[in-house]
């Protein structure tokens, strides 16, 4: 009998092996959650430190957006609006900018989310004894620059040290492109004391009118630009009112006035849009630009895309907001967008009151320039009378007087100073200054107080520009003798429109190889913007002759934007030239 030893087998984990392996799977675990909790945390301060140098920059900014130099009130007397900004930036100075002091935004804390920032900055004035000497912190007169430490500081989670950011930025007296170093306290050598924007333009053709009170109307030089992203045409303006006495700017627009290819939208049309107008504030004593939302209905919303590429970005605000005029599926628009709260927003049309070929430099003297000044404004009265006694809606649809009388009010000056005269083989640029009018908000006559000749200038909306570049000039390189200008066109072709080159030269024909006298007035098309020429006399027959040059121009919006698009009427003005041998 055989003894048999029966043995079980177990198969499975000690309960060693099993602690230990939570032992270790715990340990993972634990290393886990603090590797996110870290990841966490990180990401959460890497947020907290974009925030707050968002704060630190828009703060920044804000200190170089003085209007004034100096101001009779001082930075912690100025009132606070609800949102806790100072309420009117026309009071603010470069004086105001101290530690804790100066702009629109407050120091303190800041609630952004769930976390506080504490906003404060610490500023230096910088001194200079001399035009052109080192500038140092040694105090003489007034600073011609600060330097700004601006911080932003909160409560984080662990170490505080690392929760601040911080930046320095100069900040100038005068913008350093247009003036030498002054440490007067007055005017500066050129110019606005206010950061002027890198397209405004003061040299060449900028000519000052003189509107009363110590204010100054100045214009900055067109921007025309041809988009490369399709059939889009943008043109950018700026215009200020300077106060030569307290060294502030009055008012300050800035247009763009762009030409478009909409499309219907085939969805639901748009019945609401935001536009921009102009209103009196009774209590500042100043024009005020405002948005409202304006009901009517478009179709043609969108930007057409059946050219070769996208067109210019304001093509969004001028398909959306410009009034449907021909009930098609692809329509031309032309819109005149300014500068309201931070955007664009379209405006009414252009209103074209004066127009005028001036030969360049004849504003050059005080006598001239005043001569000038005095014509504009009664112009601009005498248009403002008529808005007075028919109103705005009559003004702006159905007055169509344009004033050429320039050439012949300033005869004698013109004659006394040569500027109408060229001699055998030279050439003379030509301006064409255009004078265009809003309306007068209502409230800036205070009842019965002013009326149109007596009203303050700077309450009448109104801007002087030389359109050389964009009028239609003649007799030119391919016409002999002075003829009709009719501008661009749009042409049919296979049941669309188009953009058609029209009248002008081609780019090249600049007057220069022909036998005749003529005036420059070449194509405005992409890439030539800023080589193209328009309105230069060449005198080529070498006689003793007097030939007569003319200017014309569309009386609204098509006139800044070179597109016959709305069948404007065409103001013409002429001035005589005289050729004389040397």
């Amino acid at each position: 009998m055989k003894n048999h030893n029966n043995k079980t087998h177990q198969y499975g984990f000690s309960l060693i092996e099993v602690m230990i392996a939570v032992l270790v799977l715990s340990v993972g675990i634990l290393a886990v959650s603090k590797l996110q909790s870290s990841l966490i945390r990180s990401g959460s301060n890497a947020n907290q430190k974009s925030v707050a140098a968002n704060i630190v920059n828009r703060k920044i900014d804000d200190l170089s957006r003085f209007i004034n130099l100096s101001s009779t009130n001082s930075w912690a007397s100025l009132a606070v609006d609800t949102n806790g900004l100072i309420a009117n930036p026309n009071s603010l100075a470069y004086e105001h900018i101290r530690d804790n002091a100066g702009g629109r935004i407050l120091p303190g804390p800041l609630t952004v989310g769930k976390i506080s920032y504490d906003l404060e900055w610490s500023v230096i004035n910088y001194y200079a004894t001399s035009s052109g000497s080192t500038p140092s912190t040694t105090v003489s007169g007034a600073p011609i620059f600060k330097v700004a430490h601006v911080i932003a500081t909160w409560d984080g989670v662990g170490d505080d040290t690392n929760n601040i950011v911080s930046f320095d930025s100069v900040i100038y007296r005068y913008n350093p492109s247009l003036t030498t170093t002054s440490n007067g306290t007055g005017t500066g050598n050129d110019g606005p004391t206010d950061k002027i924007d890198e397209n405004f333009n003061f040299s060449g053709d900028i000519t000052e009118i003189d509107i009363e009170d110590g204010n100054t109307l100045i214009g900055g030089q067109i921007a025309p630009d041809i988009s490369a992203r399709g059939l889009s045409n943008i043109v950018e303006f700026e215009s200020i009112v300077f106060n030569t006495s307290t060294n502030a700017i009055q008012r300050r627009d800035k247009f763009k006035t762009v030409a478009c290819v909409c499309a219907n939208s085939g969805s639901s049309d748009e019945t609401k849009h935001l536009i921009g107008y102009l209103t009196w504030d009774s209590t500042a004593k100043v024009i005020v630009n405002k948005t409202t939302l304006s009901t009517y209905t478009n179709e043609l919303t969108d930007l057409d895309t059946s050219g070769p590429d996208n067109q210019l970005f304001e093509c969004n605000v001028c398909c959306r907001d410009g009034r449907d005029r021909d009930n098609i599926e692809r329509e031309n628009k032309v819109c005149r967008l300014k500068q309201i709260s931070g955007g664009f927003k379209l405006v009414p049309d252009w209103k074209l009151i004066g127009f005028n070929i001036i030969p360049e430099g004849f504003s050059n003297t005080t006598t001239n320039n005043a001569a000038y000044s005095t014509y504009v404004t009664g112009v601009v009265r005498s248009a403002a009378q008529v808005e007075a006694d028919n109103g705005i809606t009559y003004f702006l649809d159905s007055y169509t007087t344009v004033d050429n009388s320039f050439a012949t009010y300033a005869a004698a000056l013109i004659a006394a100073g040569q500027h109408a005269q060229v001699e055998y083989g030279s050439t003379k640029q030509l301006q064409a200054r255009a004078i265009y009018m809003d309306e007068i908000p209502n409230g800036a006559y205070e009842g019965t107080t002013y009326t149109p000749t007596n009203i303050p200038l700077d309450r009448i909306p109104f801007f002087e520009v030389n359109l050389a570049l964009l009028a239609g000039w003649s007799p030119d390189e391919g016409i002999s003798a002075a003829a009709s200008y009719a501008g661009d066109h749009l042409v049919s072709s296979g049941g669309t429109r188009q953009w058609d080159i029209g009248q002008h030269d081609d780019v090249g024909d600049d007057c220069s190889g022909v036998a005749l006298n003529c005036v420059s007035n070449e194509a405005l098309i992409d890439g030539s913007e800023d080589t193209y020429s328009r309105g230069l006399f060449n005198e080529n027959e070498g006689t003793t002759q007097t030939t007569t040059v003319e200017a014309q121009l569309y009386t609204r919006s098509d006139g800044w934007v070179d597109r016959q698009i709305h069948n404007e009427t065409v103001s013409t003005t002429s001035i005589a030239i005289k050729v004389v041998s040397p």
